[in-house]
C-alpha cells in the first residue's frame, strides 16, 4: 500500500508513493523544470495514517422487487427498502494504514 502522498502545487497534482525517499525524489524532479514556478513552496508530502474501507452490506439485486408498485398483489418476495436511485448500501470505516497492510 502506498504510504505517502505528494502534492505538486506547480501542476496541481497528487501522486502516491511507497517511500518518503520516492516522494522527495518525485517533487525534486518537479522543482527542476526550466523556469521558476511561484507555487513551488506550496508543494507538500503527506504520510497517510488512515484509509477508507468500504464494505457493501446490501444490494438492490438481492431483492425481488425494486418498490411496492412492482408487487401490487403482495406476492412473496422482498421489496428493496431504499429509494430507487440507491443501488447499494455501504458500511464505511477508517482503518489505520498499518492495519490495512495485513
Amino acid at each position: 500500500m502506498k504510504r505517502y502522498l505528494t502534492y505538486d502545487a506547480c501542476n496541481g497534482e497528487f501522486n502516491s508513493h511507497d517511500t518518503i525517499d520516492e516522494a522527495r525524489e518525485y517533487l525534486k524532479e518537479c522543482f527542476f523544470c526550466e523556469t521558476y514556478h511561484p507555487d513551488t513552496a506550496d508543494c507538500q508530502i503527506f504520510e497517510l495514517k488512515e484509509v477508507v474501507k468500504v464494505e457493501v452490506t446490501d444490494k438492490k439485486s438481492n431483492y425481488e422487487y425494486e418498490n411496492e408498485d412492482d408487487n401490487p398483489f403482495g406476492a412473496d418476495g422482498e421489496v428493496w427498502p431504499y429509494g430507487s436511485d440507491v443501488e447499494e448500501i455501504w458500511d464505511v470505516s477508517f482503518v489505520d494504514v498499518k492495519e490495512g497492510e495485513k
